[in-house]
């Protein structure tokens, strides 16, 4: 599929791309802000969330059954996940599991082999208690990678790209700097942030061609190109 898909995370203040886009994905509770988009656009809206937290934060699931996917992506899911949804009244949401390999495998497609230097970046920072206790015996176990895990936002691309690999993809509200979530509620850790700028050094901009921004720290620490489209107004984008 051609076109623009819009990609959205849950940065507060992000500026928001004013495109007809057939498809939007989301991480966690920037489900809400896909919403704009159906009522605007008639757009499907692909709300991605890790199984853990989906479970353990009372406010995500709130957004979900609040915006009411027409598709779920959960991230280092089991088929228990499919049951627990229906459960909330979700019932009518397309839902697909992303195992815990599987989610890792996102960031290996979308690098190639220099995802090996973001692992040992990684692990570097984490230091050698990390390294032996952790890395070393999955390494040489389940091989799961759970370490290796950035943030929703970054693997909400990496799924887009994998997805519709022939469209532009424009990411908003995704950043590479801690903070708050526009909703007030929860917030970008410093742990994840540096994760996710170790990602963008060893993405090569040649693996990454048709992918923009919006965000000024995406775009002056992560070297995503600027989106060149309009923006929503801020009377257009109540939900900021």
């Amino acid at each position: 599929m051609k076109g623009t898909i819009v990609v959205l995370g849950s940065k507060s203040n992000a500026p928001l791309p004013d495109v007809a886009a057939p498809y939007v994905v989301t991480a966690n509770n920037a489900v809400e802000r896909g919403t704009l988009y159906r009522e605007r656009h008639g757009s499907r809206l692909i709300a991605m969330v890790p199984s853990e937290e989906f479970r353990n934060r009372e406010h995500l699931r709130a957004s979900f059954i609040k915006s009411r996917p027409d598709e779920i992506v959960i991230l280092s899911g089991t088929e228990d996940d499919r049951a627990y949804i229906h459960s909330l009244g979700l019932s009518d949401a397309e839902i697909s599991i992303i195992g815990r390999k599987e989610r890792n495998g996102l960031m290996a497609k979308a690098l190639g082999w220099r995802v090996c230097r973001v692992m040992a970046e990684r692990l570097w920072h984490r230091g050698a208690k990390h390294f032996f206790l952790t890395a070393v015996p999955d390494l040489f176990g389940k091989g799961e990678r759970s370490w290796q895990t950035g943030s929703t936002g970054l693997d909400a691309i990496f799924y887009s790209l994998q997805r519709f690999p022939d469209a532009d993809i424009v990411a908003a509200g995704i950043g590479l700097e801690e903070g708050g979530h526009f909703t007030g509620v929860g917030e970008f850790t410093s742990k994840t942030a540096r994760a996710d700028r170790t990602t963008m050094k060893h993405w090569q901009p040649r693996r990454r061609w048709n992918v923009s921004s919006t965000d000024d720290t995406m775009i002056d620490r992560g070297g995503m190109p600027r989106w060149k489209g309009k923006i929503l107004g801020v009377k257009d984008n109540p939900v900021t």
